[in-house]
């Protein structure tokens, strides 16, 4: 999974800037906007002031996207905890039908003393 930054680049031009403007006003150096033109990831210290200079929300300037890596291992774990549910809704089951055959047996062996 990585950060895509073009929400970024979008509101940059809709308020007129350019990339140099904003390692000027945001204090961000070239590195920084190097690496979210790659789609790399920054600190969030950076993102925060980004968002303050621009007077936006991160979820302005960023979204993850889910590489299909992470999608399969997702959907990998989401398999396993419904395989896990599933035996533990056998388990519990079969512990209500043992007990109830338990208590039947024992309330024939009451009826026949």
């Amino acid at each position: 999974m990585h950060l895509n930054y073009n929400k970024l680049w979008k509101l940059l031009i809709d308020k007129g800037m350019n990339k140099q403007d904003l390692r000027n006003d945001c204090n961000v150096s070239g590195a920084s906007v190097a690496k979210m033109a790659k789609g790399k990831n920054i600190t969030t210290d950076i993102l925060l002031r980004i968002c303050k200079e621009l007077e936006c929300d991160i979820g302005d300037i960023c979204e993850v996207v889910w590489d299909s890596e992470d999608l399969a291992e997702r959907e990998d774990k989401d398999s396993e905890q419904k395989k896990v549910n599933t035996m533990r809704m056998k388990g519990s089951g079969k512990s209500k039908s043992a007990k109830k055959s338990s208590e039947s047996s024992s309330m024939k062996k009451k009826n026949e003393e």
